[in-house]
């Protein structure tokens, strides 16, 4: 999930400032957040691992993936936007301090 949110913020990065605006650069940048909430849905984050560590929003990722696979008529590049400007360098310190955690 860590090298999906980095991946993530490297696309944004890599596709500039005007990114989403950039349909490539937008279903990139998707896909990798669509990926860290497939990692949740799949089960392949332990639920005490979750509930342990409750700063980061495991339902939201989650969500995010559910709306991309299922109603992606429903994305809404805004949204997407402000998840990648304004919680996703706080989601990877928050994975790193998680993994720095477990050893």
């Amino acid at each position: 999930m860590l090298r999906e949110a980095r991946e993530a913020r490297e696309l944004a990065q890599r596709f500039g400032p005007d990114w989403s605006s950039d349909i490539a650069g937008f279903k990139s940048v998707l896909k990798s957040l669509e990926n860290m909430g497939e990692e949740v849905h799949a089960g392949k984050v332990d639920d005490g691992f979750m509930a342990a560590h409750r700063r980061t929003n495991w339902a939201a990722i989650e969500a995010l993936r559910h709306i991309s696979v299922h109603d992606y008529e429903k994305v809404r590049r805004e949204i997407v936007e402000g998840i990648v400007a304004d919680h996703l360098d706080d989601t990877i310190r928050e994975l790193e301090d998680c993994l720095r955690e477990l050893g």
